[in-house]
């Protein structure tokens, strides 16, 4: 069976190779990337995401983690386990 090809999930592991390996946004616009990824994937060639949309998703993926962070640490916060190891 085949399945749907996943967008979301492309930009998303897109976005955190670009991040974690310091690359341009405007790499997703280099010629000979764009060949790469349309010879594993023709369709996706075509319609892969521009610098600008790119640069985008990653504030929102960071805006998103930042949120997450905020949550963890105010619950942490409230742990009294936590408290009494920072009371030192």
């Amino acid at each position: 069976m085949i399945q749907a090809f996943d967008w979301k999930k492309f930009n998303e592991l897109l976005v955190k190779w670009m991040v974690i390996s310091n690359q341009p946004f405007t790499e997703v616009e280099c010629p000979e990337f764009r060949e790469m990824i349309a010879f594993l994937k023709p369709f996706v060639g075509e319609k892969m995401v521009k610098a600008d949309q790119l640069k985008n998703l990653a504030m929102e993926f960071a805006v998103g983690a930042r949120k997450r962070l905020k949550k963890y640490l105010k619950v942490c916060k409230n742990d009294v386990r936590l408290q009494r190891l920072t009371r030192t």
